[in-house]
This record gives C-alpha cells, structure tokens and sequence, in this order.
C-alpha cells in the first residue's frame, strides 16, 4: 500500500507539472499571440524567443540575430535547390516573422532576396513591403512609388490601408504629399467581377484608395476634386456605390455637388433596375 501511496504521488506531481506548464503556455499566448508564441517556441535556437517576443532590452538583440540567421538561411539556397516542403515553410515563417516583427532598415532588402530566390512570390513581396508603410520610415515615399510602378494590385490594395494610419504623414513635405497623391490618383482601382456583381473586396479597395488619396490631397477642397475628377468621370456605376459606401455621398451632398448628387441617383437606379437580384447594391444604398 505504501509503495502504491508513493507511485500515485509521484503521478500527482508530474500531472500537476503538465498543467502548470500548460498555464504557462496560455499566458504566452495571452502575452504574445498564438502565430509569435508558436514561432518563439519554434524557432527558440535561431533567436526567436519571448524575451525578445514580448520586448525589454534584449528585443534589438534577438531581432538582429534573427536577421543574421534568416539571411545566412536564404543566401545558401541555390534557385536549383529544391526544399523539403517543410523546410521551405519554416524559412517562410521566420521570412514573415521578421518582416512584421522588424520592420527596419534590414526589411526590405531580406524580402527582395526572398522573391528572388522563390521563396516568396511576387504578390507577397509587394504586400509585405506594402506592410512597412504602416509604421516610420525614413524614406517612405520610394516604397510608395515602387508598388505603383509595379501595379501590383494586392501591393497597392495593403498600401491604400496602411498609409491611412501612417505615423510619417505628419512630418511629410508638401512637395513630397502633393508627388504621393499623384502616384496614387492614377492607381485607381478596377472591379474584377463581371457587371452584374458586386464584390465587396472591390468596394473596400475603392473606398480606401479615396480615402488615402483624401489624406495626401493638399489643394482646398477635396470634394471639389472628388467631384471634379473621380465622380464625374467614372468609368463604370460600380465606382459611384464605393463612393456611397465610403461616406463621400453625405458629403458631396453637404458641399453643395448636386449635379454630382443627381448623377449617382441616376446611375444607381438604373443599375438596380438591370440587376434587381444584386443584394449587395440594396445595402449599400440604404447608406446615402
């Protein structure tokens, strides 16, 4: 009995282990994030730690050494060489890892070198740099400018998202916002559904291309451009249901752009009316 008494306490112990260790691993979790613990864990030999996870002194540390590390790992690959799948996707993982965890002068030049050597594809480079925008660049214009002269549309569709909340527009010189609008007035959107559908991928695109181009617009009165330029001459009545879903139907109105106002209700209407089935239209007018 005694020796039975030991045996279950010795269970006891290792169970409670088990949990404690499982408690520790949920306010990892907590702390960090599922897809950053589980890279930390991972990856804790190469410099991906919680130390350097969650932050302190050692976070510059442990992202430099996780830069050495990741670039020592793809300048060895040779384009003929062919990576298991799952060392092709580890060498993903720390590639994007770094790209959202850096995001520093080592960022860009580490995503070039990952397209080029296929580890990455096209669309992903331009997102991941499209990415960067969203915190302080020294030079984040170039970046702008080089999504733009690459059309790549889901570069493009990220960057009209994070430069609405970019921390370097402030700073901005006048001649540098006023090169930025023009960039991004002739990356209009396209709809990439046939006519008679509305994807509401396509109106968020729309919507958050005038809303970046409304942040860089440095002449008096944007309406009076949204009016001028993009409302009265759109190419197709799609464009006219990202305008209203993005509020600026209000405030043409407010402007006084009645012409522009009587134009949408007409286009709308006539859309409606060869598309009665189109749902996605009905909602978005209850919004004028």
């Amino acid at each position: 009995m005694r020796f039975l008494a030991i045996i279950a306490l010795i269970v006891a112990v290792v169970v409670s282990s088990w949990i404690y260790i499982d408690r520790e691993d949920d306010v990892g979790l907590q702390q960090v994030g599922v897809k950053d613990f589980a890279l930390s864990k991972r990856y804790g030999v190469s410099g991906f730690s919680l130390a350097g996870v969650v932050g302190g002194d050692n976070e510059k540390f442990h992202v430099n050494k996780d830069y050495k590390y990741i670039l020592q790992q793809i300048e060895s690959l040779q384009n003929s060489v062919r990576l298991t799948d799952d060392r092709r996707a580890q060498l993903r993982d720390e590639i994007f890892y770094y790209s959202r965890k850096a995001n520093d002068d080592f960022t860009k030049p580490l995503l070039k070198m990952a397209w080029e050597k296929g580890l990455i594809s096209e669309k992903e480079y331009y997102g991941e740099v499209a990415h960067m925008l969203s915190d302080n660049l020294e030079d984040p214009k170039s970046i702008i400018m080089e999504i733009v002269a690459a059309k790549n549309s889901y570069g493009m569709e990220v960057m009209f998202m994070t430069i609405q909340e970019a921390p370097w527009r402030e700073g901005l010189a006048r001649q540098d916002r006023d090169e930025i609008f023009a960039a991004l007035e002739k990356s209009k959107p396209v709809f990439t559904t046939e006519m008679s559908v509305i994807s509401m991928s396509d109106i968020y695109r729309y919507e958050n291309w005038l809303k970046a181009l409304e942040l860089f617009y440095t002449g008096a009165d944007y309406m009076d451009h949204l009016d001028r330029i993009i409302v009265s001459k759109a190419d197709e009545p799609r464009e006219f249901f990202a305008v209203i879903y993005g509020g600026y139907y209000k405030k043409l109105l407010a402007h006084g752009k009645f012409e522009s106002i009587a134009r949408m209700n007409r286009v709308v209407a006539d859309y409606q009316r060869s598309y009665p089935e189109n749902s996605i239209s009905e909602m978005i007018v209850q919004k004028m």
